[in-house]
Formats: structure tokens, C-alpha cells, sequence
């Protein structure tokens, strides 16, 4: 996909922008679950009570496996590249293609300020 100016401004406040020689990326590591599709309902102690993935009951084991594959990645928009990237527990799994199928979906529609 090709990104204009004003979608590519709503990835920079979504992530954190990181530049280090002629590399220049946004971050965005927060939000990632949400837009893997997974919801998940908590105790108070943080324990993962019930879990959903694109809106289907999965366990709570596989929620936190999956949570955890996505906490143990990095994911990130090259700003000079205009593309996304992953690396970690993420990469080669098919996990990024949904993620950034679910990003392009919010730019496109001119959807939520937040990711």
C-alpha cells in the first residue's frame, strides 16, 4: 500500500519514532493484540480469564501464547522504506500480514486516532 503524508503522520503517533544513522522507524509494539483480533477479559491479579481471537473463545493458554509471541517481537514502520517489518517471535509466522491488513483497514477508513 501506498501512504500518504497524513496516514503515515497517524503511524508516527501511534509508535514511538526512532532514528540512528540513515535509518528512520516508528515503533509500534503497543496495541498489538487489539489488532491481532485477540480481547481478552482479566482477574485482578492480571490472570487472563476469558479469551477471544477475532471474536471466537480460544484458551487462555493460547491467549497468552500468543500475547506472549507478540510482547516478544518487534514490530515497526520504516519511515524511509514506507513498508512494515517485524522481527522476534513475530517474524515468519503470518502474524504481521494481519496486523498490518488491520492497520491498513484503520488508515484507510480514517478510523480511531488510538491504535
Amino acid at each position: 500500500m501506498d501512504y500518504t503524508m497524513e496516514q503515515i503522520e497517524r503511524i508516527k503517533q501511534w509508535g514511538n519514532e526512532w532514528h540512528k544513522g540513515d535509518m528512520h522507524r516508528v515503533y509500534l509494539n503497543n496495541g498489538l493484540g487489539r489488532l491481532y483480533g485477540i480481547e481478552t477479559e482479566r482477574y485482578g491479579s492480571g490472570n487472563i480469564m476469558s479469551a477471544k481471537l477475532d471474536g471466537q473463545p480460544i484458551s487462555n493458554s493460547e491467549a497468552k501464547r500468543l500475547l506472549s509471541r507478540l510482547a516478544y517481537s518487534k514490530f515497526w514502520f520504516d519511515l524511509s522504506e514506507q513498508k512494515f517489518h517485524c522481527s522476534g517471535e513475530m517474524a515468519g509466522t503470518g502474524m504481521m500480514q494481519k496486523i498490518v491488513a488491520a492497520i491498513d483497514a484503520k488508515l484507510e477508513t480514517n478510523g480511531e486516532r488510538e491504535m
